[in-house]
């Protein structure tokens, strides 16, 4: 069952948070996660990244061609490029984070041993008469 679950959530991500396969694509996602706020120079991906410079541009267009990022230029210098996530973005991450949640709390209610039962009062044997302890 969470096997399945699992299966279907990377199915998901496959189809809806393109090149999240790969670890590039993974990369640019992080990156575009901590950005949200606000539009991060494209130098930025590229210097703080260990991949090349051609396979992140490649992967940001990906997600640009499903509408998750903008690319915008500066206007007083053309050399100066911006990545800015889309509404889209931010609607299909929190789709991202409530099935991973699901899939968490399946795992953890499947995981979660169950906690022992104290039998009730009424079905605790009594002590014999003999061997009551009083308080005195």
């Amino acid at each position: 069952m969470v096997w399945k679950a699992l299966d279907q959530l990377h199915r998901w991500q496959r189809e809806n948070l393109p090149e999240c396969g790969s670890p590039q694509g993974n990369d640019v996602l992080v990156w575009l996660l901590k950005c949200q706020a606000a539009p991060r120079p494209l130098k930025d991906l590229y210097r703080s990244s260990r991949f090349s410079e051609p396979t992140l541009r490649a992967c940001l267009r990906a997600f640009v061609d499903r509408g998750l990022v903008e690319i915008e230029v500066n206007g007083d210098d053309m050399r100066n490029r911006f990545a800015r996530v889309t509404p889209k973005f931010t609607t299909t991450v929190a789709a991202y984070r409530q099935r991973f949640g699901e899939i968490a709390a399946m795992v953890g209610a499947i995981e979660r041993p169950a906690l022992p039962v104290a039998p009730s009062p009424a079905a605790r044997p009594s002590e014999p008469p003999g061997r009551r302890t009083t308080a005195g």
